[in-house]
């Protein structure tokens, strides 16, 4: 918390008026209370600038003084005006007219208004005077009293020396109160007295004009790189694209014994789809093994950019069953699906499509097949699901 942010905040003074003390030839002072934002008491060290001008704003300085390290107790701070490396000399008040004193505080704008500066600093200019004066000659009002010769050309005679008081006579009556008098000037200020105990809070003053903002400071090292957060959840299933033509349905042969599996070879021309055969009974569905704990993610590279695709093929499956079938479309080996649908292709059955999803994926990559699911049907009637995967080689 320093000391430049709260008092350009708010600024009261003791006394409505600047209250100036006689030090010296060409010193006087200044006494003043300063509070924070909050309106408590300021405690700290200041730097002061005080300047005198002959307008109550703008205008240029006609003297200025900086006052460093003001010692400020409670509040209250006591200022000097001028010192005898920059003395407040008497000809910043000749020529007549006010004077105001601007103050700012710790580099701040000067506040507002400025203070109208009352008659003590005016005794600047005629100081009390002893001894003897060396004139040639001596006027009062432009009217000559004393010539060059000495003599004097006044109305009247010289007054002789006071007599003696008379005897007192008896008091008169009491005559009506009189108007009072003109206010008499400012006198200099006495010593600064002990501190007494503090008073209440006073309400807090208006506040004050808000000063230039500072300069913005330089950035801060970057922070830590935080935990990585958790894997949000996964967002809704686009719409399924329109889902082509079926092609005609072959014959379907006889099923061999399934010999040992060779090598995948080159991908074909896809032939003409054979009939559908029988669907047989669903097996029963296996547990569902524990699922493994997921190991951190790793830190994302750069994206590459998109590679060409290859080939595009269409995997094709078929699945039967009481009022429940699903069945899933795989892609080739190496291939990646890029979309797929699903269709109830049951004769005279009231199915309906469930869901269609792409399936496949390891860790997170890309669908190699397209799951369908087709149910609803009345017990014991038969739904037929035909699941539809468009594959591309990557």
């Amino acid at each position: 918390m320093t000391p430049r942010i709260l008092i350009a905040a708010s600024v009261a003074l003791l006394v409505a008026l600047p209250a100036f003390a006689q030090d010296g030839p060409g010193f006087s002072r200044f006494q003043g209370y300063l509070t924070t934002e909050s309106g408590s008491p300021f405690e700290g060290t200041i730097d002061i600038e005080f300047a005198i001008y002959d307008v109550p704003e703008d205008g240029a300085a006609l003297w200025t003084y900086e006052a460093i390290g003001v010692v400020v107790a409670a509040g209250v701070f006591d200022a000097p005006i001028g010192d005898e490396a920059t003395p407040l000399e008497a000809s910043v008040f000749l020529g007549g007219g006010p004077r105001y004193l601007g103050m700012t505080v710790d580099g701040n704008p000067e506040m507002l208004p400025r203070f109208a500066v009352g008659a003590v600093p005016y005794a600047l200019v005629a100081e009390e005077v002893t001894g003897d004066i060396d004139v040639d000659s001596l006027a009062i009002d432009g009217e000559t009293i004393i010539d060059a010769d000495g003599e004097w050309v006044g109305d009247g005679g010289l007054v002789g020396p006071e007599g003696p008081p008379g005897p007192a006579g008896p008091p008169g009556a009491t005559g009506p109160q009189g108007p009072a008098g003109p206010t008499g000037a400012t006198g200099a200020a006495g010593a600064a007295g002990a501190t007494g105990a503090t008073g209440p809070q006073g309400p807090p003053g208006p506040t004050g004009a808000t000063g230039a903002a500072g300069a913005t400071g330089a950035q801060g090292p970057p922070g830590a790189a935080g935990a990585t957060g958790a894997t949000g959840p996964q967002g809704p299933i686009g719409n399924t694209g329109p889902q082509g033509a079926p092609g005609a349905t072959g014959p379907q042969g006889p099923i061999g014994t399934t010999g040992p599996q060779g090598s995948t070879g080159a991908t074909g021309a896809q032939g003409p789809q054979g009939p559908q055969g029988a669907t047989g009974a669903t097996g029963a569905q296996g547990a569902t093994g524990a699922t493994g704990p997921q190991g951190a993610t790793g830190p994302q590279g750069p994206q590459g950019p998109a590679g060409p695709f290859g080939a595009v093929t269409v995997a094709v499956a078929n699945g039967v069953a009481a009022n429940v079938s699903t069945v899933t479309a795989s892609c080739p080996a190496g291939d990646i699906a890029i979309g797929g649908g699903c269709e109830d292709v049951a004769a005279n059955t009231t199915g309906r499509v469930r869901r269609t999803v792409p399936v496949g994926s390891v860790n997170g990559g890309p669908a190699t097949g397209w799951l369908c699911e087709v149910g609803g049907a009345p017990n014991g009637q038969v739904v037929a699901a035909e699941a539809t995967a468009i594959c591309v080689t990557p």
